[in-house]
């Protein structure tokens, strides 16, 4: 028998795909090494105008806008990240103490960070929608409030997408992102503190005003915070933050003192009970008697701005501000080193 010839199979046709050049076909770009390497874009530091109208954009009655004003609010104040913000615990937050305890990372290990009043305000006001809401204790303390979905973390994704959204509401020219809130935070912090003031509160700080009298430290840190935020739009809160810490050292002066107080009076009388336990020279009694009007205009001052400027009828001013807060810091630290040394 003959062997049939073997036909050649014939080769199946490549099949082009319509509608595609050759840039789209895969490894079309291999090897070439693309135009923006090693660039990226600058993160957008916002003005505190643009920071304010951020956040003003929150609508203050639902409860997902008092949650996402808490969270971007500790990421320009605090600088806390995004992976960062959706990890921490409710054990974590300690209002008492007004401490937070921001958990491991990848990229960073546990601390913990001191809270300023404005923050602390923004966090029991979450704390309290979490109860209303019925989300369960040991949820993540940003959580999402869908029935659906109740207590589960937020998503970074909808962090970029909430920013966006928040950026158009306030007609924003520049992209508002996670990075640009922390960038704009620490930028503002240090615009903040021109540099007389800032080696003050180092040296203030290194000389254990801080430990001594932390009370009255705390309240002129809130005034510093709310200056660094918006030193014209927060000048009663300043004002306030100030008056407080001033009396606060007195009455701390009083108590370790030991001071007699003739009748219940002002600052200036708790003060001049506590130089009157002092021994000083005459020279030094002048000093402390100098010192005794120089506090009584800064107290004044505090009471000016925290009631808005209504005596005088003229708003404070951002110089109003930032002169308060120095002085304020500057008187209690004179008055405590005279006390202290005498």
């Amino acid at each position: 028998m003959s062997t049939p010839k073997r036909i050649p199979e014939k080769s199946k046709p490549t099949r082009r795909r319509s509608g595609r050049g050759p840039v789209t076909q895969p490894g079309y770009h291999a090897g070439r090494v693309p135009p923006n390497k090693g660039r990226s874009l600058p993160t957008p530091i916002l003005t505190r105008e643009e920071i304010s109208a951020l956040f003003d954009a929150f609508r203050a009655t639902r409860a997902v806008d008092v949650r996402d004003k808490a969270l971007l609010w500790l990421a320009y104040r605090h600088g806390l990240k995004c992976v960062q913000l959706t990890a921490i615990d409710t054990s974590g937050y300690d209002p008492n103490r007004r401490e937070l305890e921001v958990p491991p990372t990848a990229r960073c290990a546990q601390f913990v960070i001191s809270l300023d009043s404005m923050t602390v305000d923004m966090l029991d006001r979450w704390m309290v929608a979490r109860k209303v809401l019925g989300i369960r204790p040991f949820a993540p303390l940003f959580c999402t409030t869908t029935a659906d979905s109740l207590g589960q973390p937020v998503s970074p994704s909808y962090l970029r997408g909430k920013l966006s959204e928040l950026g158009r509401s306030a007609d924003l020219e520049r992209r508002a992102t996670i990075e640009g809130l922390r960038a704009s935070g620490r930028a503002h912090m240090i615009d903040a503190q021109p540099s007389v003031e800032h080696q003050l509160e180092r040296y203030v700080d290194a000389d254990g005003f801080r430990s001594r009298h932390p009370r009255a430290y705390e309240k002129w840190a809130d005034a510093r915070v709310f200056f660094a935020a918006d030193p014209k739009r927060y000048a009663t809160p300043i004002g306030h933050n100030c008056r407080e810490a001033l009396a606060e050292l007195a009455n701390e002066l009083v108590r370790s003192h030991q001071a007699v107080l003739e009748h219940d009076g002002g600052t200036v009388d708790k003060l001049r009970a506590v130089f009157a336990t002092c021994t000083t020279s005459s020279t030094e009694r002048r000093f402390l008697d100098s010192l005794l009007g120089y506090w009584r205009s800064v107290s004044d001052l505090a009471q000016r701005q925290e009631h808005a400027g209504l005596r005088e009828r003229e708003s404070p001013s951002e110089e109003d501000s930032r002169r308060l807060v120095f002085q304020t810091l500057l008187a209690m630290y004179e008055v405590d080193r005279a006390t202290s040394l005498a």
